[in-house]
Order: structure tokens, then C-alpha cells, then sequence
């Protein structure tokens, strides 16, 4: 039983590890293309154009605050409280990315041009990720008791989903935000402070 028992944590720790690297690459370059300068000197923001990036800034701030997308080792040492622990550690990821995916399904349509392939090309990893993510939690809802094949299960959707975002980095990277959201991002709150995001509607 004690060997049993070393198995799964281990196969929990790498899938505490897969899960940890959601984080790093969940929302940084999102606030960074945003507020990328501009040389010419854009007309006054128009004031949906504000709330659009207001709201989008409030979505990257959510995704990036601390811990929104890390899933902690169980504390319990039985089967039974870890199956407990990593499921609603995973409901609660999960939970994180509903809210975000809703929050950015609403700023479709945009105010300008190009606002709505940004929306699509952050929306889709991410989108991606939480199907990963449930994945993992029923997989573990299901193992009752909870089995090493079952973790093992998990680890590989968690691996997906972090990949999903990884790409979705690199592909939002390859994107030029609307010189018009730029311009709007200094009368933008939630794209200049660090304090918890809130939206406009």
C-alpha cells in the first residue's frame, strides 16, 4: 500500500508541474501588446474603443493574478482525499476559464477593425485548455478509487492544455493590436493598474 501510494504522488507532482506552467504563459503578452507605443500621435480614444480595451485588459489581469491558473499538490495522503482535492482544484481551474472565455466572448463584435481576430486567436487556446481541464477532472471524478492510470490520465490532458496556451502565445504574438485600441489604452483603468480588474458594460 505504501508503494501504491508513492506512485501517485508522484504522477501528482508532475501533474501539479504540467499544470503550474498554465500560469507563466496564460496572459503576460497580452498586456505587453497592448501597451506597445505608437510613434504618431492617435485623435482622442473613442469612448467604446476605451471600454472594449478596458474589458479586454480586465480579462489578462484575471487570467495573470496569482495562482488564477495553478492547480497545488493535494495535501491529503489517502486516495480517497486526493481525488477530492485535485477535483475541485481542477473545477476551480476550469471555473477561471468560463469566466474568461464568457468575458471575451463579449467583447464580440469589436468597436474597430481587427479587434475581432484578437478575441478569436486568444479565445481558442484558451477554449481549448478548459476542455483539457474538465477532461482531467472527469477523468479523476470517475476513478473511484483513485488509480495511477487515472492520474496518469489527467497529466496528459493538463499537458494539453498548457500546450494549447503556449501556442496561443506564440500565435497572439504574431498579431498587431488595432492602432486604435493602443491609443485607447491610457484612459483604459484595468490596462494600467495592478490592482483585481473590473469591467465596463
Amino acid at each position: 500500500m505504501r508503494a501504491r501510494f508513492a506512485v501517485l504522488s508522484l504522477v501528482v507532482a508532475g501533474l501539479v508541474l504540467s499544470a503550474g506552467c498554465a500560469t507563466r504563459v496564460s496572459g503576460a503578452p497580452l498586456a505587453g501588446v497592448l501597451a506597445t507605443s505608437t510613434t504618431s500621435t492617435p485623435p482622442e480614444p473613442a469612448a467604446d474603443v476605451v471600454t472594449w480595451a478596458n474589458n479586454f485588459c480586465a480579462v489578462a489581469n484575471y487570467l495573470t493574478s496569482a495562482g488564477s491558473l495553478t492547480v497545488p499538490a493535494p495535501t491529503a495522503t489517502d486516495p480517497a482525499g486526493m481525488r477530492l482535492e485535485m477535483s475541485a482544484n481542477l473545477g476551480r481551474v476550469v471555473g477561471v476559464l468560463d469566466v474568461a472565455l464568457h468575458d471575451l466572448s463579449t467583447l464580440v463584435p469589436g468597436p474597430v477593425d481587427g479587434t475581432d481576430v484578437v478575441v478569436r486567436v486568444v479565445s481558442e487556446p484558451l477554449d481549448e485548455a478548459r476542455s483539457a481541464f474538465a477532461s482531467a477532472k472527469s477523468t479523476i471524478d470517475a476513478a473511484n478509487p483513485l488509480t495511477t492510470e487515472a492520474i496518469e490520465s489527467a497529466v496528459g490532458d493538463q499537458t494539453r492544455a498548457v500546450t494549447a496556451m503556449q501556442e496561443g502565445v506564440s500565435a497572439y504574438g504574431t498579431l498587431t493590436m488595432p492602432e486604435e485600441v493602443r491609443a485607447a489604452v491610457p484612459s483604459a483603468p484595468n490596462c494600467n493598474t495592478t490592482t483585481p480588474p473590473s469591467t465596463t458594460r
